[in-house]
């Protein structure tokens, strides 16, 4: 390089910081808070930056208020939202839960009444039977029950009556044995005497002087 001319500056990287203060006290105090001043800008100036982000929410649409800061709902909707969400939550129980098998319906077995006496008299009960010839469940309970009223003076009579005759001249016997007691009670024919216990009516005897209903 030649004597004389100027060498060419480095480029280089300055930071300049300013700082004023205006403090006021005693010596000792102003000196103090000098130093925690710097102190300060020190830790600042060696913690890295953070990124800061902001989350941003939307709030929820709410409902026109009455000016006073409360919502003013329905109550009678609030009252409908919650048994609608009940509902979707039984449904929904509902569905999760595994089906449950039917309990099969029991029935009343009736009893055999050995000890019945079906043949003495004028008029055996099988005799009477053939003579009336009832065809369906309905007549031959009428048959059996008229039966005992007349020679038997029995008022009443039970499933084990019902039975019992229908062995006797070799009728069917339903399962629910105690079904056609309950249709026939709806028209009269029968009155309940007491559990499992039936007593034919006037308009229930009366059935053996019509022609046969059909069995429901």
């Amino acid at each position: 390089m030649a004597r004389g001319e100027r060498q060419p500056e480095e480029k280089g990287k300055v930071k300049f910081r300013f700082v004023e203060f205006e403090l006021e006290g005693l010596n000792s105090t102003i000196e103090e808070s000098i130093k925690n001043i710097v102190q300060s800008m020190s830790r600042t100036s060696t913690m890295p930056a953070r990124t800061l982000t902001t989350r941003r929410t939307t709030p929820a649409a709410l409902p026109p208020g009455n000016g006073d800061g409360h919502l003013d709902l329905d109550p009678e909707r609030e009252a409908t939202l919650e048994e609608e969400t009940a509902e979707e939550q039984t449904a929904e129980e509902q569905a999760a839960e595994p089906a449950r098998p039917k309990t099969p319906r029991k029935y009343t077995v009736p009893t055999f009444l050995s000890a019945l006496d079906l043949d003495s008299g004028d008029m055996p009960f099988k005799a009477f039977a053939e003579q009336q010839a009832p065809k369906s469940d309905n007549r031959k309970y009428i048959v059996i029950a008229t039966w005992f009223k007349r020679y038997r003076d029995l008022e009443v009579v039970t499933t084990d009556h019902i039975y019992t005759c229908n062995q006797k001249m070799g009728w069917k016997t339903q399962r629910d044995v105690g079904q056609p007691f309950r249709y026939m009670r709806k028209k009269s024919y029968f009155d309940v005497a007491g559990r499992n216990q039936w007593k034919i009516t006037h308009v229930g005897l009366d059935q053996l002087n019509t022609a046969e209903e059909e069995q429901p």
